[in-house]
């Protein structure tokens, strides 16, 4: 297949470049960043997203879109990270005769929402599901594999002298391991069953954040609670923190999915996150 890839410089992007590209598949990959294609079968494009990149992707199978962020800064809001670059991709199939677009929304997303990072993903799902290609939506929980983002954020803290948890730490998590979601995406690229299904991308276990930090920390670690107020007001003061304020809204909601409605799709063994990709 041919396959476009946005957000290639991402960690869930990276792997899935990786997949794509063993199992003989022709890559286009873009980024903000500047990024070296890895690849025989790959082509690197450096893009903000508001530019034209049609001749490179021309008749291509599918795009997996991966672009968004977490954060939100004065120069670059949600819509800019999220909306905005969801609809470039979507003038981008169809301008280049893509039919099928497969998309990463967040777990927690919802009509009901009020967290702007939430409100930017749902608006990015609504202008995918009316574009008219076909279209996977996926909401994923913590993607857990070698560099993902929460286990980065841990090891620094880790290597700083010991971990703090927000508040009580009982609010709970329900982490996938990298490598399902690998096989995941691959089976929705090619699979028409998927197809116009929002679905949410969840492992089999949902576990209290603080037993996820012992697990990772194997018991060997100092941890620490802090208020989840003083929390929430060092990220709100931009004072040294390890949590954002989307961060906390997303870890104190205990968003959980519907795993078995994945696992009916996929027909597939999940791993347990501690599997593969075991945090630190």
């Amino acid at each position: 297949m041919k396959i476009l890839v946005t957000g290639a410089s991402g960690f869930v992007a990276k792997n899935i470049r990786r997949a794509l590209s063993e199992a003989g598949h022709q890559i286009v990959s873009t980024s903000r960043s500047k990024v070296t294609p890895s690849y025989n079968n790959e082509k690197s494009l450096h893009t903000d997203y508001s530019d034209d990149i049609i001749q490179y992707i021309q008749g291509f199978d599918v795009a997996i879109h991966l672009v968004g962020s977490g954060m939100q800064t004065v120069d670059l809001q949600y819509y800019m990270s999220n909306q905005r670059p969801a609809k470039s991709v979507i003038r981008w199939c169809r301008d280049a005769g893509i039919p099928r677009i497969i998309y990463f929304s967040g777990l927690g997303v919802s009509t009901d929402t009020k967290l702007d990072y939430f409100i930017a993903k749902y608006m990015a799902e609504q202008a995918i599901k009316e574009s008219g290609l076909d279209y996977v939506i996926f909401r994923p929980s913590y993607i857990i594999g070698q560099d993902d983002y929460l286990s980065c954020s841990l090891q620094r803290q880790l290597e700083d002298g010991s971990i703090i948890i927000p508040g009580s730490g009982r609010y709970v998590m329900q982490p996938i391991s990298i490598h399902d979601v690998v096989s995941i995406v691959l089976k929705a690229a090619s699979d028409d069953a998927f197809c116009n299904h929002t679905l949410d991308m969840v492992g089999p276990r949902i576990i209290p954040y603080k037993t996820y930090v012992k697990i990772f920390t194997k018991g060997d670690a100092r941890i620490t609670h802090m208020d989840a107020e003083e929390a929430y007001r060092r990220a709100i003061c931009n004072e040294k923190t390890y949590y954002s304020i989307d961060d906390l809204n997303i870890m104190m909601g205990s968003f959980v999915g519907d795993h078995s409605r994945l696992a009916d799709m996929v027909q597939m063994k999940f791993h347990d996150f501690l599997e593969s990709g075991r945090p630190a």
